[in-house]
């Protein structure tokens, strides 16, 4: 069972679900809440493994996610995203070499609409390659194809 952690560790729910996981991945935005949080989860998927000897939790990734474009990030995400992927820090070497990048999937409006197309979803070749990343992670970690 893959896991995809997406709030805090400190929840019950996420608890017992850690424990019956065999891999877990982990989204992380360039914010310092979310990134002080990924080194305790890292810690508790520790703990769990002192516990589980025979089959340890995997730990298959720590995902940037909500990445601003290159146009739009600013410094401060340029520092979070480096503390994320120093490699002496706790998350260094649970990095993916690709991030996940915030993108609208609607069409922007700059007043209101009652015309359908403009609720159409954008087709964005980019998220496109982004989640291929993505499942192939994954997909290496759950069938070794890595």
């Amino acid at each position: 069972m893959l896991l995809l952690i997406t709030r805090q560790v400190s929840h019950l729910l996420v608890r017992g679900m850690l424990g019956a996981a065999t891999h877990v991945i982990i989204p992380t935005e360039p914010e310092y809440d979310s990134i002080d949080g990924v080194p305790m989860l890292l810690n508790r998927v520790d703990r769990i493994n002192e516990d589980r000897q025979r089959a340890p939790l995997k730990i298959v990734g720590v995902v940037p996610n909500k990445v601003p474009s290159k146009s739009r990030l600013t410094q401060k995400d340029e520092v979070a995203l480096a503390k994320l992927y120093d490699k002496n820090g706790p998350t260094g070497k649970y990095m993916t070499r690709f991030w996940l990048q915030q993108r609208n999937c609607y069409r922007v409006m700059e007043r209101p609409s009652v015309d359908e197309s403009h609720f159409n979803y954008v087709h964005n070749h980019h998220a496109q390659k982004e989640m291929q990343k993505l499942y192939e992670l994954i997909e290496g970690s759950l069938w070794g194809n890595e």
